[in-house]
């Protein structure tokens, strides 16, 4: 599986290659200062998009949201060949969005803080990915009682110091995973194991649960972040920075 990881500050070219079905385009949108770019990509919400932007109280969670949106429009559109305005979205029984129109590509967004991460992929495949900014949480062990044994135990037998990056480590693959099988949290985070030895897997608890291919993006500073894929029928890969070949961001690991 070739994962390319691909870093935009709002600019893209006119055009994009699709996906092939073996790969995965991995886009991180990168805050810039730019006024002009921020209110670019805020012009092509849809009504229902830009209502929800103004409901936000916290004016930094409405700027992400506004912008991962836009941003999300801007590079479909980019795919597709479209007008990013005109694109429309349907929601899954379970609240997974696609495009309304038969699409070639999967997608999925998730963004966290300032973090805007979005995974492209040819129709084939289903997809989930998951970023979260790893602070410091209160109820560490109560959160822990929603994973299975397993995972509860993975991480009370790490050190003190090593639990919480564990736990966001955690966290975002299960996140994933139930994005990719479309269910999100009306799935049972128990329903399936993650394992990280000898490298990360996912172990289903019933026959219900779609295999699925897990894989490890190098994270974004105090940042955790985790791609599923659906089939699991996928080779461990490598993702490179696109502006810069020689360099390795991303080391793929797979059930």
């Amino acid at each position: 599986m070739n994962i390319q990881h691909l870093e935009s500050t709002g600019g893209l070219p006119s055009t994009l290659e699709l996906p092939r079905k073996d790969e995965v385009h991995f886009w991180h949108l990168v805050p810039c200062d730019s006024l002009s770019t921020e209110n670019a990509l805020l012009e092509l919400l849809s009504y229902e998009e830009t209502r929800k932007f103004c409901s936000f109280f916290s004016q930094s969670n409405a700027k992400t949201y506004g912008l991962a949106h836009g941003f999300l429009r801007k590079l479909l559109a980019r795919y597709c060949a479209e007008n990013p305005r005109a694109l429309r979205f349907a929601l899954s029984r379970r609240g997974k969005p696609s495009l309304l129109t038969d699409s070639p590509i999967s997608f999925n967004l998730s963004h966290s803080g300032t973090h805007i991460c979005i995974a492209v992929c040819h129709s084939s495949l289903e997809i989930g990915v998951d970023v979260e900014c790893i602070r410091k949480l209160d109820e560490l062990d109560g959160l822990l009682r929603l994973f299975h044994p397993g995972e509860q135990n993975y991480i009370r037998a790490l050190p003190k110091h090593a639990q919480l990056h564990a736990f966001f480590q955690l966290w975002t693959c299960k996140e994933a995973v139930v994005k990719a099988t479309g269910q999100g949290l009306y799935q049972s985070l128990q329903s399936f194991e993650v394992q990280f030895q000898p490298e990360v897997r996912v172990c289903p608890s019933n026959n219900e649960q779609p295999h699925c291919s897990l894989f490890l993006p190098n994270a974004f500073q105090h940042t955790s972040c985790a791609l599923a894929l659906i089939p699991a029928s996928v080779s461990p890969g490598r993702m490179r920075n696109i502006f810069d070949p020689n360099r390795t961001v991303f080391h793929g690991k797979k059930h």
